[in-house]
């Protein structure tokens, strides 16, 4: 939970269900009501798209001064 009080979840996006292949980093942001937070990201969702990017996002700190999300993880 940020600062704000936003939900951000750390993971990983297949493009197709139960297929590893393809997979890339996430991280999405919730407003505290659950929903989307429309001002993240496009809708709520950071997927990195970068084709040398695979491997999942496990670990998400805030910087306390600015606010900046910072992700780490494993490929």
């Amino acid at each position: 939970i940020d600062r704000k009080g936003r939900i951000v979840v750390a993971g990983v996006s297949y493009p197709v269900v139960g297929n590893s292949t393809g997979a890339r980093p996430l991280v999405v942001r919730f407003n505290a009501d659950g929903s989307l937070d429309q001002d993240f990201a496009v809708q709520g969702i950071k997927t990195m798209n970068d084709a040398a990017l695979s491997g999942v996002f496990r670990a998400i700190i805030e910087d306390p001064v600015t606010g900046a999300l910072y992700a780490s993880g494993q490929a």
